[in-house]
């Protein structure tokens, strides 16, 4: 592909994510650095206060006062971070082991299960343990009801509660990296060291010190053969031939060895001699235990840990699907089954008008940033950037490393800046921006996998580069851009922080709306709501897989 079309493909993604990202970033560190005005806005001079006011405050005499307020919230962001991280490595590592060791139709059944919470909308996880948790939730209920405790216990809004929420929401990211890496690993390797001669602690590193020093005895000339002399040369005979008593003494250091590593072996093989049950006298015998093969895909334990984690993924979403069918009003008392709140769903407006929008602003953000996304992969992977790519692609990657929430606050300032006020038109630039990378990521994998031959089989019959992507790089490319538009759809149907920034009246979507219902309460609406939107959720996960499916079955 010519430096020109890769321009005319890899345009588009710099431009949007240029204009709409990385120059509200700018306006907002420019913003920074201004006096800010009595009454809203900043203007000129430039000045530090701003950076100031993070370690200082002015106190009632306009003196500055150190304040560690914003230290503290950094810390404590951190401390979450880091024991969020180790939990999720923790717990992540022996469910990824456990699917690695599995044929491939218990992986896909099992990866099927971790990634599903993935797709479900963050916000309705968050409340799901709301609702376990809170006073009047489950867990105190039953506490009471049993006689442990006669006043709540505080389970909600503290660290422990932040990082069960953190741990239960990044868990399967934790776990898919760990599987692919341990999923390109030769366990032919680990079936090789745990065989019967190396199960013993330590024995490996010890046989290769004693290799090492039985190479340099039985190098000819080294001078640690009993009777041979370092000349520095190799001891030959006038006919070229190696010296006889320097190879009848390398022999016998080379049996001395060998029996010494023998001698080890059994050693920690667990090797007994006379005296053993059904063993002659002298003979030796194995241990039990140490003649069984090593089966590195039968741990103990593992199935048992990997049955909790799932428990832990999936009891607080059946708890929630269960009392959204409650008829009571109580969200946590059961009167019996009833479809009464799915229906006062259906029949408010407001619900209606917010489920709307959000659809219209996915679909519409879902085409916008495919487009541009599949645009995008085929410049960088079949393109000619003569300098820049590594630029180009972290730009395109941002999204993905700015924090959300730097995302939303920016692109808020921008639309400002320019007096932009279009309500679902803001929504939809924003989530374009946004879903980019997600779209991109599926696209750029396939590329790189199938490579250039079919290609250039078509170009050596002459078709022309639009014949050639229309029949010959498209057909390839469908799952991947199909996986691509899903993933950009769950992520802006999902998303809540953009647009709660850069909503205006008329153009508030469900999760924002559900984050207001949730805020006056936990009712049995939310609970119908919420069912709904993990509804949703599954179809579009038994979506991809079907598309993924049908991948593998053609190709």
């Amino acid at each position: 592909m010519g430096a020109k079309r890769t321009l005319f493909l890899i345009a588009p993604a710099v431009l949007v994510i240029g204009i709409f990202m990385l120059i509200p970033m700018f306006i907002a560190m420019g913003y920074s650095f201004m006096t800010a005005n009595p009454y809203g806005g900043v203007n000129l001079p430039l000045t530090f206060d701003a950076y100031a006011q993070f370690l200082f405050q002015r106190d009632f005499d306009d003196t500055l006062v150190f304040a560690p307020d914003y230290i503290f919230i950094i810390l404590r962001s951190i401390y979450l971070a880091v024991a969020t991280t180790l939990i999720c490595l923790m717990l992540g590592l022996p469910v990824a082991w456990y699917i690695v060791c599995q044929n491939e139709s218990r992986r896909r059944i099992l990866l099927f299960l971790i990634t599903l919470p993935f797709w479900i909308n963050t916000l309705i996880r968050t409340y799901c343990w709301i609702l376990i948790l809170r006073d009047e939730g489950l867990i105190n209920d039953g506490l009471r009801a049993i006689g442990i405790t006669s006043a709540p216990l505080p389970l909600l809004y503290n660290d422990g509660s932040i990082l069960l929420g953190l741990v239960y929401t990044f868990l399967p990211f934790m776990v898919l990296p760990i599987y692919s890496t341990l999923e390109r690993i030769d366990f032919r390797l680990i079936e090789a060291a745990y065989d019967r001669r190396l199960q013993t602690r330590g024995l490996a590193s010890g046989q290769a010190g004693r290799a090492r020093r039985c190479r340099a005895r039985l190098r000819p000339g080294a001078g640690l053969v009993p009777g041979a002399r370092s000349s520095g040369r190799r001891q030959e005979a006038p006919d070229r031939q190696p010296d006889p008593d320097a190879v009848q003494l390398l022999a016998q250091l080379a049996l001395r060895c060998r029996a010494f590593d023998r001698h080890r072996h059994r050693r920690a093989a667990g090797l007994r001699t006379a005296g053993a049950p059904g063993a002659a006298a002298g003979e030796p015998r194995m241990n039990a235990r140490a003649s069984r093969p090593f089966d590195w895909r039968r741990t103990p334990g593992l199935p048992s840990f990997t049955g909790a984690i799932l428990i832990f993924l999936y009891a607080p979403l059946l708890i929630l699907v269960l009392y959204s069918f409650n008829a009571s009003k109580l969200v946590t008392v059961w009167s019996g089954f009833s479809l009464r709140w799915f229906v006062q769903v259906a029949n408010n407006d407001d619900i209606r008008s917010a489920a709307l929008n959000s659809v219209i602003i996915a679909v519409a953000a879902t085409i916008a940033s495919t487009v541009i996304a599949t645009a995008g992969a085929l410049a960088l992977e079949r393109g000619t950037i003569r300098f820049g790519r590594g630029i180009v692609t972290g730009m395109i990657a941002m999204p993905l490393v700015v924090p959300e929430i730097v995302v939303a606050i920016t692109t808020l300032v921008f639309f400002s800046l320019l007096g932009m006020h279009y309500g679902l038109l803001n929504l939809i630039i924003a989530h374009t921006v946004f879903c980019i990378p997600f779209a991109l990521l599926p696209v750029q994998a396939r590329l790189r996998d199938m490579g250039g031959t079919l290609e250039e089989a078509g170009r050596d019959l002459y078709a022309d580069e639009w014949r050639l992507f229309r029949h010959v790089t498209l057909p390839l490319l469908a799952p991947a851009i199909a996986a691509g538009a899903i993933m950009a759809f769950v992520v802006s149907l999902d998303d809540f922080l953009i647009s709660m920034m850069v909503s205006s009246a008329g153009s508030t979507t469900l999760p924002v709306y559900v984050y207001g219902m949730m805020r006056l309460g936990v009712t049995p609406e939310v609970n119908a709501i919420s069912t709904i939107l993990l509804v949703i959720s599954l179809i579009f996960v038994a979506t991809a897989l079907l598309v993924g499916r049908r991948y593998r079955r053609a190709f």
